[in-house]
């Protein structure tokens, strides 16, 4: 009785697995980014979780996550942010020692108002680690939605804090 519970429970906490990594936010676009008052708001993250957003275009079934989220910069009272959804089910990973490289342009699955809806995603994401730095470059696109753009960035790996939520 007690394997079942056990098994329950591992697999009810599946859904809710996260590992996040923090960095401090160095450069944006060859830019310094301004830091804000509250020390946790002011770093990137890299988070891999399964998504509660987006789901396969064919099983419909959720895709674990590697959401790359950079602070941009602070002006008062505002935090900036902007994250970037790559899959680590689909599209292509290409990794070496110090590089990694990703790349998916596909439609995919988005809950939008509790329904599914069907939108194209385009990423490019390219990055080295090297001596606890994140250096790259990530370009996205998506006509559904209307977003586009490109940025450079570069990271310094920090412990993540205990009050951050």
């Amino acid at each position: 009785m007690k394997k079942i519970f056990i098994k329950l429970f591992i697999f009810i906490s599946l859904p809710l697995y996260s590992d996040t990594s923090c960095y401090q936010t160095l450069l944006i676009n060859n830019q310094k980014v301004e830091s804000g008052p509250i020390s946790w708001r002011n770093l990137s993250t890299i988070e891999r979780k399964l998504s509660s957003s987006f789901y396969d275009l064919e099983s419909r079934k959720p895709l674990n996550t590697f959401l790359l989220v950079l602070f941009t910069g602070f002006e008062k009272p505002w935090y900036g942010y902007h994250s970037f959804v790559a899959f680590t089910d689909v599209g292509v990973w290409k990794r070496s020692t110090q590089s990694t490289s990703y790349f998916i342009d596909q439609d995919v699955l988005l809950e939008e108002n509790y329904r599914l809806k069907k939108v194209d995603h385009r990423l490019q994401l390219d990055y080295e680690e090297s001596e606890g730095f994140l250096t790259g470059k990530v370009s996205y696109q998506s006509i559904h939605r209307q977003m586009s753009g490109e940025k450079t960035f570069k990271l310094k790996k920090v412990s993540c804090p205990n009050d951050m939520p």
